[in-house]
């Protein structure tokens, strides 16, 4: 019984945050906003990907692309979608007319480049420090 009492505490609490979020119009704007930015940089990159291969995708095709990336990102079927996306890539690389091998080369490439960004940003994090030592003791307490 206690435990259910404490799992309705924290969805009432996510409920009020959430409702509390939807109400604040700055906040939903700025983060609006900032998801547009990041599925523009990625459909920038996914056509850089492609025509660096010689493949021409139009808009709809890399639109496509990146709402797959996307959801490939949140349903998982393997850790990672580790080779199902490579497949979905290809098939959708097929049906766009730009080849089943550089649509599967297009995720490989993806793959490559954000893992090296994490690991330029980690660099980063941990070369200059920027949790402090205090930061990461009071982020473990709490969790």
């Amino acid at each position: 019984h206690r435990y259910v009492l404490w799992i309705k505490e924290r969805l009432d609490e996510l409920f009020q945050t959430t409702l509390t979020s939807v109400r604040d119009t700055a906040y939903l704007t700025q983060v609006v906003l900032q998801g547009v930015i990041v599925f523009s940089i990625t459909c920038g990159v996914v056509y850089m990907c492609f025509s660096g291969l010689g493949a021409e995708p139009t808009i709809p095709a890399i639109v496509l692309f990146c709402a797959l990336l996307k959801i490939s990102d949140h349903a998982a079927l393997t850790p990672g979608n580790l080779g199902i996306r490579e497949v979905l890539f290809g098939l959708l690389g097929e049906f766009f007319g730009l080849g089943v091998s550089e649509g599967m080369l297009v995720s490989v490439i993806r793959r490559i480049v954000s893992q090296v960004e994490i690991s330029i940003i980690a660099g980063i994090i941990h070369f200059y420090g920027l949790v402090s030592k205090e930061e990461k003791g009071s982020f473990l307490s709490r969790h």
